[in-house]
């Protein structure tokens, strides 16, 4: 794949659950924490907060991480940047967007990150191939979460 392509990644998946119980487990920091397997700084999320974040996910444990919350628009959108894993301080954050969606048998929930082309060309391609393996993980992390806290 040129290096020039890998500025978005989009993953997809169909959860059995409410829209308002998936909203839950990505907006509730002690649920997004549990699922996507890392320890967050907030009580709540609110729009213009940065939140700090360390992962607890085996291979990274302690990896420390900050969320800026850009966008709630609840049991639809959430949205927040971040810089990913092999990211530099000095590069640009991406934009991490899931939508939710009505469908039958459930939710389906669309998780869409971008702004990979503003970070430094030499690493570019790990943050990238890093983040799309990520994302399929944490998409059937919070597909399993929600499935099985019924």
């Amino acid at each position: 794949m040129a290096v020039a392509s890998m500025n978005t990644i989009e993953q997809q998946i169909t959860i059995k659950g409410s829209r308002s119980k998936v909203w839950k487990a990505l907006t509730t920091p002690s649920e997004l924490g549990t699922w996507f397997r890392c320890t967050l700084s907030a009580q709540e999320f609110r729009v213009g907060q940065t939140v700090n974040g360390a992962s607890t996910y085996p291979g990274y444990e302690g990896k420390k991480f900050e969320l800026e919350i850009t966008e709630m628009v609840p049991e639809q959108r959430f949205t927040w940047r971040w810089r990913p894993g092999a990211a530099a301080a000095s590069d640009p954050p991406t934009t991490v967007t899931f939508t939710l969606k009505e469908v039958d048998g459930g939710t389906q929930v669309t998780v869409v990150e971008s702004g990979f082309e503003q970070i430094s060309l030499e690493r570019r391609a790990k943050a990238f191939e890093g983040n799309t393996q990520g994302w399929k993980i944490q998409m059937q992390n919070i597909h399993d979460y929600v499935e099985q806290s019924k």
